[in-house]
């Protein structure tokens, strides 16, 4: 593509969204839990939450409207299901800008916040830490910050609404299916839950010390090239660090095959309550208390409601683990040291 076109592009989208004089600097207490980030935007959460459960809502109830739809034989109900799924793509757009810019907003006042506790906090407390420990801890637990952020906004509060919205389905037609769909849930999520949050607690602790013993040693020798070149020490440092990778890399091959344990399990129990459920409706049609069109579609809706806990699933063991490193983060903070004489000219109001 023509860079000409690329640049009016840029040019013209940049000012058209006009980001930058929206993105706000807050301060971070660092002695307060780490959520209280969040709640500088909660009502930004709070709306792009609820967009999403009602995108999520309605579009498990798909199979259903359209089934109605084509029974009915009305052609404008596919035209209003049209213009009402077009609709919420619309403000969809609209709320995901609000939430990029919050996001962003709380990234920019950790990042900012982060670098000045860490330039203005006494030199004797940085003689025995690691500048590349410190660095690596700086940038992973803002990924974690956005992992917990987007899973919670875009994957588990949608999928435990688009369950929930195939089970109240399920249950108009027949209230004795809602004895099998609400247990199977609770257990499923359950299972599921508590396995991720087991293999978490095993694996993230050692996951983030060699990351930062990794991420330190290559810091390190960046900063001290002229150093380690003059000494000869080259090659004993790449022999070191390739050590030190090959440790991260295996427990991160060991945790996530960990995780697939926990994941076929909660896919094998998915395909069973889809199998009971399948079976429950069959059984209905058969005996002519349910029409088959609508016992299709219902079982389609609930398979789609079913697969959301799949999507927990994969999201679930992310969220604990970033749950954990900003956990460790705030604590490091916490116990790295303090600023005993003024720095900057904002310490002299304080």
């Amino acid at each position: 593509m023509n860079t000409t076109w690329q640049n009016r592009y840029f040019d013209w989208i940049y000012k058209t969204l006009d980001t930058r004089s929206k993105i706000k600097i807050y301060n971070v207490d660092f002695t307060k839990p780490w959520y209280h980030l969040a709640l500088e935007k909660k009502w930004t959460y709070a709306i792009t939450i609820a967009s999403e459960a009602i995108q999520a809502s309605f579009e498990n109830l798909i199979p259903i409207l359209l089934t109605l739809a084509f029974t009915a034989s009305k052609f404008e109900y596919v035209l209003y299901l049209g213009g009402a799924y077009a609709a919420l793509q619309i403000l969809n757009i609209v709320v995901l800008h609000i939430y990029s810019i919050a996001t962003n907003s709380l990234g920019s006042s950790y990042f900012r916040n982060c670098y000045e506790f860490f330039l203005t906090v006494d030199p004797i407390f940085h003689s025995t830490k690691s500048s590349g420990k410190i660095i690596s801890k700086i940038s992973g637990t803002w990924g974690d910050f956005m992992g917990i952020a987007d899973s919670v906004t875009f994957n588990i509060i949608p999928a435990i609404v688009s369950f929930a919205t195939s089970t109240i389905a399920l249950t108009t037609v027949d209230t004795s299916l809602a004895a099998y769909t609400v247990p199977a849930f609770f257990l499923i999520t359950g299972i599921n839950g508590f396995g991720y949050y087991y293999n978490s607690k095993i694996f993230k602790k050692k996951i983030i010390k060699s990351r930062e013993e990794s991420n330190a040693t290559a810091t390190e020798n960046l900063i001290q090239n002229n150093l380690v070149r003059a000494t000869f020490a080259t090659e004993d440092q790449l022999s070191k660090y390739q050590r030190q990778l090959t440790k991260l890399f295996s427990l991160y091959s060991t945790s996530n095959t960990s995780s697939r344990f926990v994941a076929t399990t909660t896919r094998l129990l998915v395909i069973g309550s889809v199998v009971l459920i399948g079976s429950l409706l069959f059984l209905k049609t058969s005996n002519g208390t349910l029409e088959s069109d609508l016992a299709g579609s219902l079982l389609i809706t609930y398979y789609f409601g079913s697969r959301s806990i799949l999507r927990i699933g994969r999201v679930f063991h992310k969220t604990i683990d970033s749950y954990q490193g900003l956990n460790d983060m705030w604590e490091y903070i916490r116990n790295f040291g303090k600023q005993t004489y003024p720095v900057i000219s904002s310490d002299n109001k304080k």
